[in-house]
């Protein structure tokens, strides 16, 4: 046992990189979940990945972060707009309806671990 599961620290990881073409955000969460032995939180999920990865969506306050694809290869991603998720999501299936779901799924997750963190969110 580490001293991090013994003194119950929290870990915290981010994906980087899903911009890349073999970008995989369930590749890379079943590796966490095997590595790591512990059930990954999702506070943002991307929006698409790979060549077509466009920006994320924060699940906490629903709003989308995105890059335009001319000014993130001009800007090297340092010019990027958020806003609501209807604005940035044109694929019917992608809508605010679908990352309010996922949120709400979330929230009971986030209560297991910390009720002030089930209480931001919801």
């Amino acid at each position: 046992m580490s001293q991090a599961d013994a003194y119950r620290v929290p870990r915290i990881a981010f994906l980087n990189k899903m911009d890349k073409p073999a970008a995989s955000l369930q590749g890379s969460l079943d590796s966490l979940r095997e590595k790591v032995h512990a059930e990954p939180l999702l506070i943002q999920l991307p929006l698409w990945t790979g060549k077509h990865f466009k920006g994320v969506v924060d699940l906490l306050d629903l709003t989308a972060w995105t890059w335009d694809e001319r000014s993130a290869e001009e800007t090297w991603g340092k010019e990027y707009s958020v806003g609501p998720v209807e604005g940035a999501v044109k694929d019917e299936a992608l809508e605010a309806r679908y990352f309010s779901h996922v949120r709400m799924y979330l929230v009971p997750t986030y209560h297991t671990y910390s009720t002030i963190v089930a209480l931001l969110v919801y």
